[in-house]
C-alpha cells in the first residue's frame, strides 16, 4: 500500500506525482519527494553488496601445523601439571615440638638502701672525773662537761663550756650546782640540766695547781699567777669571805689518799710525785745512775722499784691491792706488794677514778668502766652524736 504524502509543513495531504518537488495547495510550501523503495528491492540489493566483497576478498591463511602442534603440546602440559597438582597429596610436615621455657618469676627492684646513719664522734680527752653527791658521775672531756649514769653507763646530759687557754681542769660538785675551774677561767652549773649559770674570767690566768671544796656552797682554787681565789657556787662569782678547806693537787688519787707534787732526791732516785697510803708512800722517780730510768718505787711495809716507760701525768692511787698510775699514753696497773706490772690501756694522759665495783677512765675516745685486777672492760659510754 502506497504511504500517503503530506506537507512538511502544515500537514496538508498532497496529491501523489511523479515528480520529485509538490508544491502544498494550501501553505504554498514546496516538498521535496523521495522515492519509495520497496522492502524486496532493499533485501536484493543487500546480497548482491555481499556477493561482490565475498567474490573480490583475498585467500584466507592457514596456521602452519608445527605452531599449532607446539601450543597445543604447551596446553596439554599445563593441563597435566594443573591435575599432577590436585592428584599428587603432599605429606604434611611433622609438627614442632616446642619445649616451654621454664618460667622466671620476676625479680622486684632492690630498695634503695637508706642513707648511713651519721658518724658517732669520740668524747675527747678526759681531764677530770668525779662523782657528785647523788653518785652520778660528772667528767669534764676538752671543753664539754657530761653528766653519767654509772649504773648504765649513759649520758643524762652534757653541756659545752669555754675552758679558755691552758691544759688543766677540775671539776668540783656543789650540791645544786657545778663548779669547774681551769688555768683561766672558773664556769658554774646547774646540776639538775646542765645549764651554765656562769663564766667568771681570771684577770690574768696560769697553771691550775689545787682547788678544794668549802662549805655547802663555795670552793677555793689556787692557780699559779693568780694565787687562791674563792668563788661562790651558787651566784658564780667571786666571795670576799666564808669557811676554809684543804687545798688538794690536781693530781687524781681516792679520796682517803694523799697524791700530789712530792719531791725526793737521794744519790738513787729523783721523784717528783707520790701518793701516801697509810704509811706506805708510792713514788714516780727516774734513776740517778746516768741511765735515766723511769721507775715506780715503793717505801714502807714493802719495798721495790719496777721500770716502766711511763710517768705519773694526771692519776696515782691505790685502788684494793692495784696501784693505778695515769700516765701520758697508758694507764698502768702494777701489784701493790710486788710491783709486778698486771695491766695496761692505751690512754691519753687520762684520770681515773675508782667507784665500788671498777675504775674508770678515757679509753679511746670515751669512758670505759674495767676491772681493776685485770684490766677486763665492764662497760663503756656510747660516743655522742
Amino acid at each position: 500500500m502506497a504511504q500517503a504524502i503530506k506537507c512538511s509543513h502544515c500537514g496538508a495531504p498532497l496529491r501523489d506525482s511523479k515528480a520529485s518537488t509538490i508544491t502544498c495547495p494550501f501553505c504554498g510550501v514546496t516538498n521535496r519527494i523521495h522515492p519509495t523503495v520497496g522492502q524486496t528491492q532493499v533485501r536484493e540489493a543487500v546480497r548482491q553488496i555481499l556477493n561482490e566483497r565475498v567474490q573480490t576478498a583475498p585467500p584466507r591463511k592457514q596456521p602452519l601445523a608445527p605452531v599449532a602442534l607446539i601450543a597445543g603440546a604447551v596446553v596439554m602440559m599445563g593441563v597435566a601439571g594443573v591435575l599432577a597438582a590436585l592428584l599428587t597429596r603432599t605429606p604434611s610436615p611433622a609438627p614442632r615440638v616446642v619445649t616451654p621455657r621454664p618460667v622466671t618469676p620476676p625479680v622486684p627492684p632492690k630498695p634503695p638502701e637508706p642513707p648511713p646513719p651519721p658518724a658517732k664522734k669520740p668524747w675527747g680527752q678526759l681531764m677530770s672525773l668525779v662523782a657528785d653527791e647523788q653518785g652520778d658521775l660528772l667528767a669534764v672531756f676538752n671543753s664539754t662537761l657530761v653528766k653519767i649514769d654509772p649504773a648504765t653507763m649513759t649520758a643524762k646530759w652534757f653541756t659545752p663550756f669555754n675552758r679558755g687557754s691552758g691544759n688543766y681542769a677540775i671539776v668540783i660538785p656543789r650540791g645544786k650546782n657545778i663548779a669547774v675551774v681551769t688555768d683561766s677561767v672558773a664556769s658554774f652549773f646547774d646540776s639538775a640540766s646542765g645549764e651554765k649559770t656562769n663564766d667568771y674570767q681570771y684577770k690574768r690566768g696560769g697553771i691550775l695547781e689545787r682547788a678544794c671544796a668549802a662549805g655547802p656552797s663555795q670552793l677555793l682554787v689556787d692557780v699559779l699567777g693568780e694565787g687562791v681565789m674563792r668563788f661562790d657556787a651558787s651566784t658564780g662569782k667571786k666571795a670576799e669571805w666564808g669557811p676554809s678547806c684543804a687545798l688538794k693537787d690536781k693530781l687524781a688519787c681516792p679520796a682517803s689518799q694523799r697524791c700530789g707534787w712530792s719531791r725526793f732526791q737521794n744519790a738513787d732516785y729523783d721523784c717528783r710525785y707520790a701518793v701516801h697510803v697509810g704509811k706506805d708512800a708510792y713514788r714516780s722517780c727516774t734513776s740517778e745512775d746516768g741511765k735515766k730510768r723511769t721507775l715506780v718505787i715503793a717505801t714502807g711495809s714493802k719495798t721495790w722499784e719496777h721500770e716502766t716507760d711511763e710517768s705519773v701525768e694526771a692519776y696515782f692511787g691505790v685502788v684494793g691491792d692495784v696501784l693505778l698510775l695515769g700516765g701520758y699514753r697508758a694507764i698502768v696497773a702494777f701489784d701493790k706488794d710486788s710491783g709486778e706490772e698486771l695491766w695496761r690501756k692505751p690512754a691519753n694522759a687520762s684520770t681515773v677514778f675508782a667507784g665500788s665495783k671498777a675504775v674508770y677512765f678515757e679509753h679511746e675516745g670515751t669512758l670505759v668502766a674495767v676491772n681493776p685486777v685485770d684490766g677486763a672492760e665492764v662497760q663503756r659510754l656510747a660516743l655522742r652524736d
